[in-house]
């Protein structure tokens, strides 16, 4: 049986290195992104099962990011994750189509049980 592949955008190398390991640890395939663009031209041939998508990022903010994907026609729960804990964030992410908005130690300490509760 494959894996799910959920693929993890973020400019912060320590957190992709950290987050890519704990979402290993729960059995899953990771492809890491430390920049959005790039995410956006290799994401249509990767058919993630989940994508973790951080919000504040140079080039493009995760926001934007998610528009991107939304018009790009790519159909899978998006979980935007950030270290701000604020309610405009939280109603932005979820008015433009995000999954789900969790805040990085909370994603960090129980990534299995979040993930799997938006894997189709």
């Amino acid at each position: 049986m494959q894996s799910s592949l959920v693929c993890i955008v973020d400019d912060n190398e320590k957190v992709l290195q950290l987050t890519s390991l704990e979402v290993e640890d729960c059995g899953f395939e990771c492809a890491v992104f430390n920049n959005p663009l790039s995410f956006l031209s290799d994401v249509g041939s990767l058919s993630p099962s989940v994508i973790l998508l951080d919000i504040m990022m140079p080039q493009m903010n995760g926001f934007e990011c998610l528009s991107s994907l939304l018009n790009a026609n790519i159909c899978c729960p998006v979980l935007m994750f950030t270290s701000i804990n604020d309610d405009t964030h939280r109603d932005r992410a979820s008015s433009l189509g995000a999954s789900g908005y969790f805040l990085k130690p909370d994603l960090l300490s129980s990534p299995c049980s979040i993930i799997n509760a938006f894997i189709r």
